[in-house]
């Protein structure tokens, strides 16, 4: 697994150039770098979709069906199979049943025509797509549901990533300082 950091346009294809996905992930488009492409989000998506540009063409494209953004990908003429995640939006894995539980989430996803349920010990929906494209990644690879599920109930979290400390009188704080 690689993450191709993506600050300006060519990031992207330079990376690929190096070593060419036959997988790839596009969590979302957001604003973040929006400041390097005109203050733009379609500068963003452009820039990100030299994944889709520079991947394996018979590859296989992971994208957030809930991300409005991510509409403006350049998906057209690639190739390979493209597979949606959502909470929200109808998508090829979609999250159900998302509960905040024990300092992390739970939530349901249909495989196989039958419903799976997964925890992981994290907070934060952000963290429910991040494992959605994990599970639908691990599945298509041929891991099993049991071994998927294990592995998302053991996942370490970054140092100061979403910890919550409660304090006296119902206080809670949310260490994210990373």
């Amino acid at each position: 697994v690689v993450e191709y950091g993506m600050q300006f346009y060519g990031n992207i294809k330079r990376h690929c150039q190096y070593l060419q996905p036959s997988i790839g992930v596009i969590t979302n488009v957001g604003r973040a770098h929006v400041g390097n492409f005109g203050g733009r989000v379609s500068g963003v998506a452009k820039a990100k979709s030299e994944l889709i540009r520079y991947m394996k063409p018979s590859g296989t494209l992971l994208l957030n069906a809930d991300d409005p953004s991510s509409a403006l990908l350049h998906t057209k003429g690639f190739k390979g199979k493209i597979i949606t995640v959502g909470i929200r939006n109808k998508a090829d894995l979609n999250a159900t049943h998302v509960h905040y539980k024990n300092g992390g989430m739970s939530f349901n996803v249909e495989l196989d025509g039958a419903q799976h349920s997964f925890y992981i010990p994290i907070l934060g929906e952000h963290n429910i797509y991040n494992a959605l494209f994990a599970v639908a990644i691990a599945h298509g690879l041929g891991i099993s549901t049991q071994q998927i599920r294990v592995r998302l109930k053991t996942f370490v979290r970054s140092k100061s990533r979403l910890v919550v400390h409660r304090l006296g009188r119902n206080v809670k704080v949310i260490d994210d300082a990373y």
